[in-house]
């Protein structure tokens, strides 16, 4: 909305968005015929935004029985490890804490704007 207001063209690569994170989740399902078996494995990935530093806001179904998370940048080729601070799945909305984010040098927080209007056009970007 920022940008629209200001007169910019919004970007459509992840690319322009350095505060965006992709999420690393592996989560144990649980059997809950058989709560003594746990059954396999299984990862996903999300989105996430950099609120903060060493903060990242994402979505709750995202990390949702998550054992291990990891959050990786969109200009860097490493993980780093994350911890769920905060989760309400009333809301969606889950924060994670990440250590080896708390001293970012390049500014890559997101800015909180005001809300958008009905019918604002918005830009909408993160990982599938």
């Amino acid at each position: 909305v920022t940008a629209r207001r200001q007169g910019r063209r919004m970007g459509t690569s992840a690319l322009e968005y350095p505060a965006l994170v992709r999420i690393f989740a592996t989560r144990l399902q649980y059997d809950y015929v058989n709560p003594w078996q746990s059954r396999s494995h299984a990862s996903s990935t999300g989105s996430g935004v950099i609120i903060d530093n060493g903060r990242v806001l994402t979505a709750a179904h995202v990390i949702s029985d998550a054992t291990y998370v990891e959050v990786q940048r969109v200009q860097s080729p490493s993980r780093e490890v994350a911890r769920v601070e905060a989760t309400c799945h009333d809301c969606d909305l889950a924060l994670l804490a990440v250590p080896a984010l708390r001293s970012l040098e390049d500014g890559a927080v997101a800015a909180l704007g005001e809300l958008p209007q009905l019918r604002d056009r918005v830009a909408v970007v993160g990982y599938p």
